[in-house]
């Protein structure tokens, strides 16, 4: 997961990434066959308070499956894929955290007028 946005989608930052995963993984003495048994996805903060509602919805393995097991859906961001797999789903995703992202804003906002 990261904080921002890494529109992690496609082959360019996908190829480097999974050599690097490689690597690492061989410098610790981790079977590669992990990474092709238990497949990884990267997504935003943002994109995982939308997934974490669709997945409560439809079960984690459903949605993993779908997401992990399709070469092209693989490369999907996954606010992408949300909108095709589960359109109705995606609909009546609500903002999480709104109190707190409003008083990190206001403290941010504050802090500025200060200066």
């Amino acid at each position: 997961m990261t904080l921002e946005e890494w529109y992690f989608f496609g082959d360019r930052l996908n190829q480097p990434l999974k050599l690097i995963i490689e690597q690492r993984m061989r410098d610790q003495n981790i079977p590669l066959k992990f990474v092709y048994s238990m497949p990884y996805s990267v997504c935003s903060i943002g994109e995982f308070e939308q997934m974490s509602q669709v997945i409560n919805n439809v079960g984690i393995e459903t949605f993993m499956s779908r997401k992990v097991d399709h070469d092209e859906k693989r490369k999907l961001a996954f606010y992408s894929f949300m909108r095709s797999d589960f359109p109705e789903k995606i609909k009546k995703v609500k903002p999480l955290f709104t109190e707190e992202y409003e008083e990190i804003f206001k403290e941010y906002m504050d802090n500025r007028e200060g200066d």
